[in-house]
């Protein structure tokens, strides 16, 4: 037998198979062009899958870029420039390599075939590599540089044909070519960034951005301002590269919350519980270089420094009456922060939901906070008189103003009048009121809660004192009113009170 000279073109032999097999299983193969700079040799249009819906509404077919390697060697894998694995992580729809290995005859027999997907692993290898060449002081450029791309026996094909490819490459794309594109867009933009991608570098006064740091915990404070700004882009965790920087700039620091509890203040250990929604939320410490432990509610938080053994290190108390809250609340602060409990000690139980049992503490909270017993007595008296919902949106502070009206509007609705007194105009129509035993007197009082408005019209019985003033002793409530998120006119007010003297007539015949 004659022997020649030159040895098979294994990668063209590898082409013409991997056409034979597209054929086979009706693939469209459009072959590259541009052999070697593209990063694939073939781009592959699967037909339309079998739909039983109008053909307006049809999934789009599959398409996808494939790179064919053939090989003689059995080490499981081969060196590929960086440039055509760039070009196959870049193209949105899904790549693939497919490895040929025949064997080492004269007339190479193919013997195996696998199919290695450009999937997250790859993407990251080729990506992360990249970015490595790009940190040099010298990057040199991809082509020049190459990557391993091995595969083993759970790649391998079920049999050397174009229909064992076509099913395979189907079982990576089960959500259509669509859903397909858009997650590896994403992918491709995320990827490395998992464990954090970047770094942010600023000068900053340690004193100012620990005080800062509270008080955006706290609600009270929003940015900082800060100088020499830096964002460094770390992806995969290498050396960063500078992306922005700023002579001068505010930053703006979220809170992180940890857990979800609740606060529950007692006087003693059997004593009822007066009960607050919090957060427990983790505080970073520049000076201390720890976190420090703050249990948000709207109106107050807590604030822990290290728990040990030994106990709580350090209880600092933060108002934050600026907020709203709801009625219950409010109620409950007044009658947990009095004069009465400043100083004394309380017993704090938080119920976490991360955890089973719950922290007791006892504790000492100093506060300046003046006795809104009463008001808190009066708001509870209210709450149930005019059926007002335990969530309502208040400001404590609003609550405060309003204090005088609100226990006026309770002392009208218990017919306590003793603390009103009331003196006529010295007018000509009021002369029989100059010196007269006793006297009726409709009187109507609103207060605003939350934004909504609760009052009576009232008929006050009243003795004389001298002339045109009278003091209140009872009350006769005509009509309640009671307004949802709004104040009332005084058009309004007017209207209530000649209906209430009206009816107030018809009864008295």
């Amino acid at each position: 037998m004659s022997e020649f000279e030159g040895e098979v073109n294994l990668g063209k032999l590898g082409e013409e198979e991997f056409s034979r097999w597209c054929t086979a299983a009706k693939l469209v193969a459009n072959r590259s062009l541009e052999e070697d700079t593209n990063g694939w040799d073939h781009l592959i249009e699967f037909p339309y899958l079998k739909f039983d819906g109008p053909r307006d509404k049809q999934p789009k077919p599959i398409e996808c870029k494939v790179q064919v390697k053939s090989t003689q060697r059995t080490d499981g894998g081969v060196n590929i420039k960086l440039s055509a694995l760039k070009r196959l992580v870049d193209y949105t729809s899904p790549t693939f390599i497919v490895f040929y290995e025949y064997d080492d005859s004269d007339a190479p027999v193919l013997e195996n075939s696998y199919l290695v997907h450009v999937d997250k692993t790859l993407i990251y290898r080729v990506l992360k590599k990249i970015r490595e060449n790009d940190l040099l002081d010298k990057p040199e450029k991809l082509n020049h540089i190459k990557l391993w791309v091995n595969y083993n026996d759970s790649l391998k094909l079920s049999r050397n044909d174009g229909e064992a490819l076509r099913d395979k490459i189907m079982t990576f794309v089960p959500g259509g070519i669509v859903k397909y594109q858009q997650d590896k867009h994403v992918l491709t933009e995320t990827v490395g960034y998992e464990d954090g991608g970047y770094q942010f570098r600023f000068n900053a006064v340690p004193d100012e951005l620990e005080d800062y740091l509270m008080k955006r915990a706290l609600g009270v404070a929003k940015s900082l301002n800060i100088k020499d700004t830096i964002m460094l882009d770390t992806r995969f965790q290498l050396e960063g590269i500078n992306v922005q920087e700023s002579q001068e700039a505010e930053i703006e620091l979220l809170p992180q919350r940890e857990d979800l509890c609740k606060l529950r203040f007692k006087t003693a250990q059997y004593s009822p519980a007066i009960s607050f929604d919090a957060e427990l939320v983790k505080v970073p410490s520049i000076l201390e270089r720890s976190a420090r432990m703050l249990f948000k509610t709207n109106l107050f938080s807590i604030e822990f420094g290290s728990i040990s053994s030994k106990g709580i290190e350090r209880v600092t108390f933060h108002g934050t009456l600026d907020n709203k809250a709801s009625l219950d609340d409010c109620i409950g602060f007044f009658k947990v922060f009095n004069p009465e409990n400043s100083d004394n000690p309380l017993i704090l139980e938080i119920d976490m939901e991360k955890y089973d049992s719950p922290l007791i503490e006892e504790l000492c909270l100093s506060h300046k906070y003046g006795d809104f017993i009463d008001l808190a007595h009066n708001l509870r008296f209210l709450q149930s008189g005019f059926e007002i919902d335990n969530s309502l949106l208040v400001n404590i502070k609003q609550l405060v103003e309003e204090k005088s009206r609100i226990r006026l509007l309770c002392d009208l609705l218990r017919n306590d009048a003793g603390r009103i007194k009331f003196k006529y105009p010295d007018v000509p129509e009021n002369e029989r009121f100059r010196k007269q035993d006793e006297a009726k007197h409709l009187f109507t009082t609103m207060v605003n809660i939350g934004g909504s408005s609760f009052g009576v019209v009232a008929l006050l019985h009243a003795r004389y004192l001298k002339e045109f003033e009278y003091h209140a002793y009872s009350a006769e409530i005509l009509d309640t009113i009671s307004l949802h998120q709004q104040a009332p006119t005084q058009e309004l007010l007017e209207e209530l009170e000649q209906k209430a003297f009206k009816r107030l007539e018809l009864d008295q015949g």
